[in-house]
C-alpha cells in the first residue's frame, strides 16, 4: 500500500530547515517551519517527527490555529500509524478529517483519507478502506494533482492485488510508478516496486520479485525512509524463506529487527520474530525457533497483534510435534484455533463487548452522581451549622429536613442502580441464549441440507459413515449424489469448525449439488476444479498473503457402473483401498478367516479447494481398480490428529491405518462402531480438537 504522504526525504536535513525550527516563534510562520523539518524527518526520523507534531498541535491550539491543529493531527495520525498505535492513529486522524473538510482543504484531507484506508485495511475491514481510497481518488482527479493520482492508482493496484488480479495490480503499479517518475517522487516508486515484488512472488517469478525488491530496498535506503528500509528487510528475507534458502534470509531478518527496533515498531519487531522462528524451524534448530515464537508471542499479545500471536503458535506447535512433545503441541495449536476463532467471531464479540462497555459506563455513571451527592450533601450540612450558629431552630429544622432528603434521594439512586444492574444482566444473559439457540437453529439447517443417510444406503449398502463433529455444528461434512449412472460421495474438511465451518459446509454442499446435477460433471478432478473456481470466486479470495484462508480440502469418488471402474481425485485428502492378498480373498473375507491385508493410498494433490500459488493447475484423476470385497476409505483429517493415548500425543494417519487393517475382517456397520469406540478411547479425557469424518465402503 502506497502512502498518501509521497515526499521523499534524505539522510541529511537541510540546515536552514533545522535553524528556522530551531528558532521558530510562537505564530503562524514558526508553525511553517516546524510543519517543514517534520515533513522532511517524517520517515527518517519518526520519533522527532512525533515531538514537532505535538509541540506544533500545542501552539496551534494556543493560537485557535485550526489549519496548524488539522496538520499537526495528521502528522501524529501518520506516526502512530508507523507504529502499530492504530487506535490513537485513528483518533487523530477522524479529527485531522473533520477540520480539513470544515477548510475544505482538499489535499491535506486526501493524505488523511489514505492513511484511514491503510488502517482499515490493516484491521481487515477491506469495505470501509476502499470507501476511503474512492473519496481520496474523486478528490485527486477534482484538482487534478499528479501526485495524489499516483496514489490513487497505487490504492488502486492494491485492491486489484486483495481481489487475486494480479494482472491488473501490476499494470497500476506501472502506472503509479510512471507518475511518480514525473514529479521526481522516490518514495512513491520504491512502494510500489515493493507491492510488485509480492505479486510475482504469488506468480512464482522468484527472480523478478527478488529483483523487484531489491531496487525498493535502494531506494528506501537512498532517501533515509527508515520504516520502508525496515519493511523491504523483513520482505527479501521472506522471498528467500519462501524458496528454500534461510542462511540468506535470516540475514535480511536480523537486520530488519534492528532497524523496526530503531523505530520502536512494536507490530514489525512481532512480526520479525515469527519469521525468524520460522526460519530456524525450516533449518531443524528447534530450541531457537521456540525462543524466538515465543518471543513473538509475548509481544503479539500485549499489543494485541491477532495474526502476529498465531503465526508464533503455529510454529510452536510444528516444532514441538516434530520434538515428539505431544501434550505442549497440542496446547499451542489449541491456542491457535482459538485466536483463528477469535478473528472469525470477532464481529460477534464486537457486539457482546460493546454491551458490556456500555453497561459499565452507565454503572459508573451512577457512582460518580452518587459520589457527587455526597460532596453536596456535606456542602449543605457546612452551611447550615452556619445558619444554626444564627437560627438555632430554624437551622436544626433545615438540617433534619437535608438529612431526609438525602436518604430519600441516596435510597431512590440505589434503587436505580440495581435496576440498571438487573436490565443489562438481563441483557447479557438475553443475547447468550439468543447466541445459543441460534447455533442450534443453525445445526437444525445444516442437518436438512445435508443429504439423508438413506440416500447412503440405497446408493452404498455396505457403508459406513462415522461423523462426529466437535462442536454443535460441523466444518466437515459428507456429500452422496447419483447421476447418469454414477454414485458419487465425498467427504468435505472446511476452513474451521462450529459456525465458521459450518457455514463453508453450506457453500460446498450447494456448489456440489450445482456442479453435479445442474451442469452434468461426473468426473472427480473435473468437479473439484470447478468447486474451487466457485470457492475462490464467492469467497472473493485474493492473495496467498492473506492471513487467513478459507477453503476446502475434500476426497471425492465416483463409481461408474456401466464401466465398471471407480474413479478419484483429492484436493489434500487421500483415498485409502484395502485388499487381502490371498486368492480366496472375498469368501474368507466375508467369514472372517481372512489375515494378511495390503493398503494401498492414492495420492491427493497438495493444494486445497480455494486461493492457492498454483491455483490454476488441474486436479489428478485417478482410476482404481478394485475387486469385490475390496474396502474404499475416504476421511478428513479429524481422527488423525487427535491427541490422546498413554503419552498424550497424536494418533496420526499410522495409528489409524493399524486400527483400519487389525479390524478389516468385520462388516462395515461394525467397524464405524468400532473406529468411533477407539477414538473414544484414544482421546481419554482430553477434548476433541477438531470435527472428525470417516467413510468406509465395501465394494
Amino acid at each position: 500500500m502506497i502512502s498518501a504522504h509521497g515526499q521523499d526525504t534524505k539522510k541529511s536535513v537541510p540546515d536552514s530547515l533545522e535553524r528556522a525550527a530551531a528558532s521558530a516563534s510562537e505564530d503562524t510562520s514558526g508553525l511553517n517551519a516546524m510543519f517543514r523539518l517534520a515533513s522532511a524527518i517524517q520517515y527518517s526520523d519518526p520519533e522527532r517527527c512525533c515531538s514537532l507534531s505535538k509541540k506544533a498541535l500545542l501552539i496551534s491550539e494556543k493560537l485557535d490555529y485550526m489549519p496548524g491543529r488539522a496538520k499537526a493531527m495528521a502528522f501524529l495520525g501518520g506516526y502512530y500509524y508507523t507504529v502499530a498505535d492504530y487506535n490513537r492513529a485513528r483518533m487523530y486522524l477522524l479529527d485531522a478529517e473533520k477540520l480539513y473538510r470544515s477548510l475544505n482543504r482538499n489535499r491535506g484531507l486526501r493524505d488523511v483519507l489514505t492513511q484511514l484506508a491503510n488502517i482499515c485495511e490493516r484491521r481487515s475491514d477491506y469495505d470501509k478502506a476502499m470507501n476511503y481510497h474512492l473519496q481520496s481518488m474523486k478528490l485527486a482527479e477534482t484538482d487534478h494533482d499528479t501526485s495524489g493520482m499516483a496514489v490513487s492508482y497505487g490504492n488502486l493496484a492494491s485492491v486489484y492485488y486483495d481481489k487475486g488480479d494480479l494482472k491488473k495490480s501490476l499494470e497500476f503499479n506501472e502506472r503509479s510508478i510512471e507518475l511518480f517518475e514525473k514529479i521526481h517522487n522516490k518514495r512513491g516508486i520504491a512502494n510500489c516496486y515493493g507491492n510488485m515484488s509480492i505479486s510475482m512472488v504469488i506468480l512464482g517469478d522468484i527472480k523478478k520479485s527478488l529483483e523487484y525488491q531489491q531496487k525498493c530496498l535502494d531506494i528506501h535506503t537512498e532517501t533515509g525512509d527508515k520504516t520502508g528500509i525496515a519493511n523491504a528487510l523483513v520482505n527479501m528475507g521472506g522471498i528467500y524463506n519462501y524458496t528454500g534458502r534461510p542462511a540468506e534470509a535470516i540475514v535480511y531478518f536480523e537486520k530488519a529487527m534492528e532497524a523496526y527496533k530503531k523505530l520502536n515498531s512494536t507490530f514489525g519487531v512481532a512480526q520479525t520474530l515469527g519469521n525468524i522462528a520460522e526460519n530456524y524451524k525450516i533449518k531443524g534448530d528447534y530450541p531457537n525457533a521456540i525462543r524466538y515464537a515465543k518471543e513473538a508471542i509475548d509481544m503479539a499479545s500485549k499489543e494485541k497483534f491477532t495474526s502476529a500471536e498465531r503465526h508464533g503458535y503455529t510454529v510452536l506447535a510444528a516444532v514441538y510435534e516434530k520434538m515428539g512433545e505431544g501434550m505442549k503441541a497440542l496446547e499451542a495449536y489449541k491456542k491457535d484455533i482459538a485466536l483463528r476463532d477469535t478473528l472469525v467471531n470477532k464481529e460477534k464479540n464486537d457486539a457482546v463487548l460493546k454491551m458490556e462497555m456500555q453497561y459499565s459506563f452507565d454503572n459508573e455513571q451512577a457512582i460518580l452522581k452518587a459520589e457527587q451527592e455526597k460532596k453536596d450533601a456535606v456542602a449543605e450540612k457546612d452551611r447550615q451549622r452556619q445558619a444554626v450558629i444564627r437560627n438555632a431552630f430554624i437551622g436544626g429544622f433545615a438540617l433534619v429536613l437535608a438529612l431526609g432528603l438525602l436518604t430519600f434521594r441516596g435510597y431512590r439512586q440505589k434503587q436505580r442502580t440495581n435496576l440498571v444492574l438487573e436490565e443489562k444482566n438481563n441483557i447479557i444473559e438475553s443475547k447468550n441464549k439468543d447466541i445459543t439457540d441460534s447455533i442450534v437453529y443453525a445445526k437444525r439447517i445444516q442437518e436438512a441440507v445435508f443429504p439423508d443417510k438413506e440416500i447412503k444406503y440405497r446408493l452404498f449398502p455396505d457403508a459406513f459413515v462415522l461423523f462426529q463433529p466437535r462442536d454443535v455444528v460441523s466444518g466437515d461434512f459428507y456429500w452422496f449424489g447419483e447421476h447418469e449412472g454414477k454414485r458419487i460421495i465425498a467427504a468435505v474438511d472446511c476452513t474451521g469448525h462450529g459456525v465458521p465451518g459450518a457455514f463453508m459446509s453450506l457453500i460446498g454442499n450447494t456448489y456440489l449439488n450445482e456442479i453435479v446435477y445442474e451442469k452434468g460433471i461426473t468426473q472427480p478432478a473435473q468437479i473439484l476444479g470447478e468447486l474451487r473456481e466457485r470457492v475462490i470466486q464467492s469467497l472473493k479470495q485474493s492473495s496467498a498473503a492473506d492471513a487467513t484462508k478459507d477453503g476446502m480440502d475434500i476426497a471425492l469418488l465416483v463409481f461408474d457402473d456401466k464401466e465398471g471402474v471407480v474413479e478419484f481425485a483429492g484436493a489434500n485428502n487421500p483415498l485409502w483401498v484395502v485388499r487381502t492378498n490371498d486368492k480366496q480373498s472375498f469368501d474368507k473375507l466375508r467369514t472372517g478367516q481372512a489375515t494378511n491385508y495390503e493398503l494401498t493410498e492414492y495420492p491427493a494433490d497438495k493444494r486445497p479447494i480455494g486461493y492457492y500459488l498454483g491455483k490454476g493447475l488441474p486436479f489428478t484423476n485417478h482410476r482404481v481398480e478394485v475387486s469385490k470385497g475390496d474396502a474404499l476409505y475416504i476421511f478428513t483429517d479429524g481422527y488423525a490428529d487427535q491427541f490422546g493415548g498413554p503419552r498424550g500425543k497424536k494418533m496420526k494417519y499410522k495409528g489409524m491405518e493399524q486400527v483400519l487393517l487389525s479390524n478389516q475382517h468385520y462388516p462395515m456397520k461394525e467397524q464405524e462402531t468400532i473406529f468411533l469406540s477407539y477414538f473414544n478411547e484414544w482421546k481419554g479425557p482430553l477434548e476433541q480438537l477438531d470435527d472428525v469424518l470417516v467413510i468406509g465402503i465395501r465394494v
